[in-house]
């Protein structure tokens, strides 16, 4: 279908941006980034093109152009509250974790309604505070549920962390399914078998996040998430 978009009207702005996001899930970061650097240029004021190439950045090790890409997304549309959070991740993978958490507030606060994406960081802040017990606790307590991939993913390393073996291995059939298609959750993946000591499955799993093209370098030499294979 965007194929054919594109023989119809190759400028068309969102078939160019939708085709690159579809290489960018493949893999395929080159493709991507001269497509929506394309669609760029035929909708210059749209803030999912800078968007989308901070997540182009981000999987380049690239953290300070992908925040800078986030930022302009943000000037362009202050409304947009999806680059707000993407820089709380990225603030938190550098290690800035004052910085995100302050920007977590002010999110949610901005943005009330978008709980789940709070709930996410929830989730990913213990673990890179070094307080996997914090959310263990508060996932036991009911006051936060898994709700997306990447919470199940954070409870998962969090429950390894914290001695709860069988219980992280309850997740991994869940997880086995989103990994297969998400170069971010594959890496997650091997995260977890990393911490409950299946050096050779978390290593396929990093093959595989690799082949999706997630080579950010910056989360593979955190030992919060890969000490273990060291």
């Amino acid at each position: 279908a965007l194929a054919k978009a594109l023989s119809l009207d190759p400028a068309n702005a969102q078939a160019l941006f939708a085709t690159a996001t579809l290489r960018l899930t493949r893999g395929a970061k080159r493709e991507a980034y001269a497509g929506f650097a394309a669609a760029g240029r035929n909708a210059p004021n749209d803030p999912f093109v800078p968007h989308y190439f901070a997540y182009v950045f981000r999987l380049c090790d690239m953290m300070e152009e992908a925040y800078a890409a986030s930022s302009r997304a943000t000037e362009m549309d202050p409304s947009n509250p999806w680059p707000y959070w993407m820089r709380a991740r990225l603030l938190a993978a550098m290690g800035r974790l004052r910085e995100a958490e302050e920007l977590i507030e002010v999110v949610q606060a901005r943005f009330p309604s978008m709980h789940q994406r709070a709930h996410n960081a929830d989730f990913y802040m213990p673990l890179f505070r070094g307080r996997p017990d914090e959310l263990v606790g508060r996932v036991d307590s009911g006051e936060l549920k898994p709700e997306t991939g990447s919470m199940t993913f954070d409870l998962a390393l969090a429950l390894a962390k914290v001695g709860r073996r069988s219980d992280a291995l309850a997740l991994i059939p869940q997880m086995e399914r989103y990994a297969a298609a998400d170069m971010d959750m594959a890496a997650d993946m091997a995260a977890v078998l990393g911490h409950l000591g299946d050096a050779d499955a978390a290593f396929r799993h990093l093959d595989r996040a690799v082949a999706l093209g997630m080579d950010t370098l910056t989360h593979y030499e955190n030992p919060i998430y890969f000490g273990p294979l060291f």
